[in-house]
């Protein structure tokens, strides 16, 4: 069953006046996991520890950091690191990172462990950069700069309730094709 976030902000499922919205993975890692990183890429291990960090806090909701979950996969794969940061042309890196099959279906995975064990709406935060967002690109490989990357905006997530204006790639210098 899905549930409207705006549903959750008007009326929480706790009942309380206003909704309770944790990102606890910091809070989580040093009390419950005793300073162990939140295992985003064992969905049932991140499960378990949602379930805990859930009964312990009583939050509104399950929020999912999918952005700290690519990280914790690139962090072990310098390999993909490394190629992402193989090319200075503008989105490689993040056409690099979408195309490794195994991160998306891990990502899936652990999305479709936490929804059908959560008793609480699932919400995902999804950053707008995934490759921005992911540690290692500018600390491990010889990327782009960073304002190169900041560039990438464009190729980013564009999020269908407000689509991209018709001139976003050109201040960039992009032609918009379609």
């Amino acid at each position: 069953m899905s549930t409207k976030f705006e549903a959750i902000l008007s009326s929480p499922p706790s009942g309380r006046a206003a909704p309770l919205i944790l990102d606890h993975a910091s809070y989580g890692s040093t009390r419950i996991l005793r300073g162990a990183p939140v295992p985003w890429s064992q969905p049932v291990e991140c499960q378990s520890y949602f379930g805990q960090a859930q009964g312990l806090l009583r939050p509104d909701t399950t929020l999912v950091d999918i952005g700290a979950a690519y990280d914790q996969q690139l962090a072990s794969r310098p390999e993909l690191v490394a190629a992402m940061g193989a090319r200075s042309r503008i989105g490689y890196a993040l056409k690099t990172l979408l195309a490794e099959d195994d991160l998306a279906a891990s990502a899936v995975r652990l999305v479709e462990v936490l929804g059908e064990t959560s008793r609480q709406p699932l919400v995902l935060q999804v950053p707008a950069h995934p490759y921005r967002s992911a540690h290692g690109i500018d600390r491990h490989a010889h990327a782009p700069s960073l304002q190169i990357l900041w560039r990438i905006d464009a190729a980013a997530m564009i999020d269908a309730e407000h689509p991209m204006p018709e001139d976003a790639g050109r201040k960039y210098g992009e032609r918009n094709e379609r």
